[in-house]
């Protein structure tokens, strides 16, 4: 299960740390000094284009013959569409252009992901996966509850589309790389199983340039005035040590528009979950509590609430157990469920 830690002290200038933290901090320095300019390609693209690269393996390189001009993927069911600055992407994707082009007319119109719409893909997780979340909303209906809505916030580049696409284990959430803002206006998914309706909205960064945006937050809490929050998530990635005035700032952004309810029932995400977050010489356990202990998130001041903490891996190459669940370190945990 998640760790929940009290929160009771709001520190709104520099935070002090133990000195047995500071080889871990020294070491951090040197590794992650994630400015604007460094940090673009690697933001969302270890996330979601490696998940692309494997669509298109799976998809075009079984049927079909060999490659075309320029390394083009085969033939057949594994036919791909070349776009600039994206590649080539499975023409199974385009409904409307398999169909003409298999002289069988237009096909029909793709179905999108907004709205409410069963949760067909819930049935493709792992057995393990599936059974926990089943029991989860098990549980939630025996509260007398038929659904559960999630609202993802953070800022830009934190992996809030990839984590809802996650967890409903499609991809509705569109994910692109260089910190684009992949979620222009707040945006619902809803997916439908054994009676229960998981709600996940999915939101813009909270930044415009190096400023809090009131104008996002306004969009966001026109979005959901009638649209009840059960439980937030606000995501931030484990392997970015610096804490700075501005991660504060969009806390109390948050807090102003939304209101100091919004983090009655809140989780800290952590994405990036790997072993690989963590700097040469610095082990795994060690960077999770000083990202802990740094974390931007001090709820006393708002809510008595104590305040969970969930690791999140959401690149293909999050390693899995025996069960093919998508595990974290260090204790190999399940992280979906978890979630």
């Amino acid at each position: 299960m998640a760790e929940y830690h009290d929160e009771h002290d709001y520190v709104s200038g520099e935070e002090e740390y133990e000195e047995e933290d500071a080889d871990l901090l020294d070491a951090a320095e040197g590794v992650n000094e994630f400015s604007e300019e460094e940090g673009l390609v690697d933001d969302e693209i270890d996330e979601d284009a490696d998940d692309d690269e494997d669509e298109v393996a799976e998809q075009g390189g079984g049927a079909g013959g060999g490659g075309g001009a320029g390394g083009a993927p085969g033939g057949g069911q594994g036919q791909m569409l070349y776009i600039p600055g994206l590649g080539y992407i499975p023409l199974a994707n385009f409904p409307g252009l398999a169909g003409a082009r298999g002289g069988g007319g237009p096909g029909a119109a793709p179905q999108q992901p907004e709205g409410e719409r069963e949760w067909a893909s819930l049935s493709e997780l792992p057995a393990a996966t599936q059974e926990g979340l089943l029991n989860a909303m098990q549980a939630v209906q025996e509260d007398g509850r038929s659904e559960l809505r999630l609202l993802v916030l953070g800022k830009g580049g934190v992996g809030k589309s990839s984590t809802i696409n996650s967890l409903l284990n499609e991809r509705c959430a569109n994910v692109t790389a260089f910190q684009q803002d992949t979620a222009p206006r707040p945006t619902e998914y809803s997916r439908k199983a054994r009676g229960f309706t998981l709600h996940c909205i999915d939101t813009p960064s909270l930044l415009d340039q190096d400023n809090v945006s009131d104008a996002k937050l306004e969009a966001i809490a026109r979005f959901i005035r009638e649209r009840p929050v059960d439980a937030v998530l606000y995501l931030d990635r484990l392997d970015s040590w610096k804490i700075d005035t501005l991660d504060r700032k969009v806390l109390e952004g948050i807090t102003r528009v939304l209101g100091p309810g919004i983090w009655a029932n809140a989780v800290l995400g952590f994405t990036r979950a790997s072993e690989s977050s963590a700097p040469a010489g610095v082990e795994f356990a060690a960077l999770r509590d000083v990202r802990r202990a740094r974390r931007p998130l001090r709820l006393a001041a708002w809510s008595d609430a104590e305040l969970a903490v969930a690791l999140i891996e959401n690149s293909s190459r999050c390693p899995t157990n025996e069960e093919g669940e998508k595990v974290v370190p260090p204790a190999s945990t399940p992280w979906i469920v978890d979630l």
